[in-house]
C-alpha cells in the first residue's frame, strides 16, 4: 500500500486545535479515497513552518510516497517556498497532494510564471 504523512498547519492559535483536528479528518478520508495509509501526521501552529524538517527528516527514515495538505496555503503562502518544497519532493519521488486543489506538481509551471 501506498504511504502518505499528512500536513496540517494554521497560522493562529485562534480555535487552532479544532482547525487543526477538521484539516486532519479532511486529509485522511483523501488518503483514504486515494489508497494510501497514513503514516504520520503533522500539526503545527505558526508561520514558522517547522513540519517541513519534519517532513524531511520523516522521508529519510521511511517510504513515503505522498504528503497529504488540505489546500495549498497550509503548505505556504511563499511562492518560492511552495516551489522548492515540491521540486525537493519530487526530486525523491513523492507527491505533493492537495484535498482542495490536487496534485501540487501540476501547477508547479503556473507558480513559477507567477513570481
Amino acid at each position: 500500500m501506498k504511504k502518505a504523512i499528512l500536513y496540517c498547519r494554521v497560522a493562529t492559535s485562534n480555535n487552532a486545535n479544532k482547525a487543526l483536528d477538521l484539516q486532519e479528518q479532511n486529509t485522511r478520508d483523501y488518503a483514504a479515497l486515494c489508497g494510501f495509509e497514513v503514516v504520520n501526521v503533522i500539526k503545527e501552529i505558526g508561520k514558522k513552518q517547522d513540519g517541513f524538517e519534519k517532513i524531511y527528516e520523516l522521508i529519510k527514515h521511511y517510504k513515503i510516497d505522498a504528503i497529504i495538505a488540505e489546500n495549498l496555503s497550509r503548505y505556504s503562502r511563499s511562492t518560492s517556498k511552495i516551489i522548492n518544497f515540491v521540486e525537493t519532493l519530487t526530486a525523491e519521488n513523492i507527491k505533493t497532494l492537495m484535498v482542495a486543489d490536487g496534485d501540487l506538481q501540476n501547477i508547479i509551471p503556473l507558480l513559477k510564471s507567477m513570481k
